[in-house]
């Protein structure tokens, strides 16, 4: 064997699998064919990729009151809220119709209060009332480029929630998110939509307890909390709130982020296309172009990752999978 070989086996040997990259032309990084379409005049390299079975729990960082672990199975990430499963009951006894933003809280902090009150503090805004019970988990391992493709398993355990896909987040100087210069994060959705980080958002999994099933995910830009698009969630499109028992079923989220293009794919179907020019029209609670504008400020390059959860929302993440990607 010649030096080159052995250095190469002993690099493959040493180094963890998710860090290692990987490049070739010929990479296949979906089953999705539009997304591989989309991709084909990008060089493409592997930067991560987490199946789970070796689980780390300090690659990753939770804000919130929450827990995180691998699932029974070791083949995803499980991640929940402390009360959602009081919150799932309260929702019930209230025939599963939303609930108004006064029980929803008052559940959610009478929880707290009672078996977790170590958590009490994370859940209270700025100005004492209880806002919180949601969580962020942040990966700690990947600081993403420019251009990349995320893509995952998202797998929900309970019938009402939100899931949350934070992306290309970095301070508002540029610092890294877990820099001690940054205000402290608990949760609590103002902290990460009106402060001091920089980041798009995608929600998906709209079954709010207190707003009922939404049906559409919406892509915004922070600081601002800025609805950029939005386009019907195909996560929702088969639950049934009239079903005894419902089907709960695992979906593909996939990314793309090119520049300042964001296109957003839930089951294999384009949700969201979209050109972040920085100057961008206004849309209204439905989604529409109202005919104004607004300067949001030059499109957001790189940066951190992470999930968000509604505190109503258990779920599993596998197959996680992130792409580099660069024009040819």
């Amino acid at each position: 064997m010649n030096i080159k070989n052995l250095i190469t086996v002993l690099v493959v040997v040493l180094l963890p699998a998710s860090l290692i990259s990987i490049q070739a032309s010929s990479l296949v990084v979906s089953d999705n064919s539009a997304v591989n379409d989309l991709l084909k005049p990008m060089a493409i390299k592997s930067i991560y990729q987490n199946n789970f079975a070796d689980f780390d729990a300090n690659h990753w960082l939770l804000e919130g009151p929450g827990n995180y672990r691998t699932s029974d199975s070791h083949s995803s990430l499980y991640v929940e809220s402390l009360v959602w499963r009081e919150m799932a009951a309260a929702w019930e006894k209230n025939d599963r119709k939303p609930l108004s933003p006064t029980l929803y809280y008052a559940t959610a902090g009478k929880v707290i209060k009672e078996k977790h009150p170590e958590q009490l503090s994370k859940i209270l805004n700025k100005d004492g009332n209880v806002e919180g019970g949601h969580l962020v988990l942040w990966n700690k391992q990947v600081v993403l480029p420019e251009s990349y493709l995320i893509s995952y398993n998202f797998e929900p355990k309970t019938p009402i929630g939100l899931g949350i896909l934070f992306f290309s987040a970095e301070g508002i100087a540029e610092q890294d998110i877990f820099s001690a210069e940054l205000n402290k994060r608990t949760g609590v959705f103002s902290q990460y939509t009106k402060a001091d980080i920089n980041s798009y958002h995608i929600s998906y999994w709209a079954n709010n307890a207190a707003v009922g099933k939404r049906a559409s995910c919406n892509l915004r830009k922070n600081p601002g909390f800025y609805n950029l698009a939005s386009g019907a969630d195909p996560s929702v499109a088969k639950l049934d709130y009239s079903q005894q028992e419902m089907v709960l079923e695992k979906h593909r989220i996939e990314l793309i982020k090119i520049k300042n293009r964001i296109v957003f794919f839930v089951n294999g179907i384009k949700v969201i296309d979209y050109v972040d020019q920085g100057i961008n029209d206004t849309l209204d609670a439905q989604g529409q172009p109202t005919g104004k504008t607004i300067d949001t400020g030059l499109y957001h390059k790189g940066g951190r990752f992470g999930f968000r959860q509604m505190l109503t929302l258990a779920a599993e993440y596998s197959d996680l999978k992130i792409f580099s990607l660069e024009e040819k």
